[in-house]
């Protein structure tokens, strides 16, 4: 069947094409410490929100330590969870558009930032520990002893 449309026609070819870009990802260019830090704050506000849902359910207190201890780990690990399935509760996008903007997302922005990344870990790794110069340190001078105690109000 031919469709005598050509905008048509053409529209379902590129079609594929644009889904392609569109479902790219948006942080392909921001680096991983950033995304790192972003995941982690949102993990600390699902871990925060999961503990004050658990104390406004008015369940008693229990002194119980070994189950405290469950009860935070369990919150823990349900807050990692959320922050890292379908990339997290959108705090993250939130986070990464703040501390890194749009418009420095691009392949020459992120080679320039693991280039300059990689400069400061080689720098600190030439880095020696040295003390003061012999001038700068300073110069203690021997006082005669002072006697303290009967002999010293008896003179």
């Amino acid at each position: 069947m031919e469709i005598h449309r050509s905008h048509i026609q053409n529209h379902s070819q590129t079609a594929p094409k644009e889904k392609a870009k569109a479902s790219s990802d948006p942080f392909e260019y921001v680096p991983d410490d950033y995304k790192k830090v972003a995941q982690s704050l949102e993990q600390q506000f699902a871990e925060y929100m999961l503990k004050q849902m658990h104390n406004s359910i008015g369940k008693e207190e229990s002194n119980d330590s070994a189950m405290n201890y469950y009860e935070d780990m369990n919150q823990k690990e349900q807050a990692k969870t959320m922050a890292q399935v379908n990339s997290g509760l959108g705090i993250q996008k939130l986070i990464l558009d703040e501390i890194y903007p749009e418009k420095f997302r691009n392949p020459e922005a992120i080679t320039a930032y693991n280039q300059q990344k990689e400069k400061s870990q080689i720098k600190r790794n030439r880095i020696e520990m040295m003390g003061p110069p012999s001038e700068l340190k300073p110069k203690i001078k021997e006082k005669a002893s002072i006697t303290i105690g009967r002999e010293a109000n008896h003179e």
